[in-house]
């Protein structure tokens, strides 16, 4: 029962993950967009395509990266925090059960990475030849 609690909550956050990667592909669409001028540029004074994308790839890897160790560092400290305080109570004498795994750790993070990257990737392949050169 509980293994298959802990199943439905990794799948109900690795929603809540892949939504908000829709945000990060927004915005590196967003700045593709408002950046042609400087893109162009780029383009035209022999940078090349493969380049070009591999800068909105890396940025938004860096997105990815900097927000899952922020939220992942958060995480752990709630769990600690309950753990050592029981701040949050089921019943008056019950304090909600929590557990600090590493191989949890480890999943968020490579859920985080994996879908994050490919977030990155998707984004990054918006920049076409003919993008650039109008």
């Amino acid at each position: 029962m509980l293994k298959t609690e802990h199943l439905a909550v990794y799948f109900i956050f690795t929603l809540v993950i892949i939504i908000a990667l829709f945000n990060i592909i927004g915005v590196l669409i967003m700045m593709i967009i408002d950046k042609k001028n400087s893109l162009h540029t780029l383009y035209n004074l022999g940078m090349p395509l493969k380049k070009i994308k591999q800068i909105f790839f890396l940025q938004g890897s860096l997105m990815v990266f900097i927000s899952g160790v922020t939220g992942l560092l958060l995480g752990v400290l709630l769990v600690g925090f309950q753990l050592k305080t029981q701040w949050v109570m089921i019943t008056p004498n019950l304090p909600y059960p929590v557990k600090l795994q590493f191989i949890n750790i480890l999943v968020v993070l490579t859920t985080i990475t994996v879908l994050g990257l490919g977030a990155a990737k998707l984004a990054s392949m918006r920049i076409k030849a003919d993008f650039l050169s109008s």
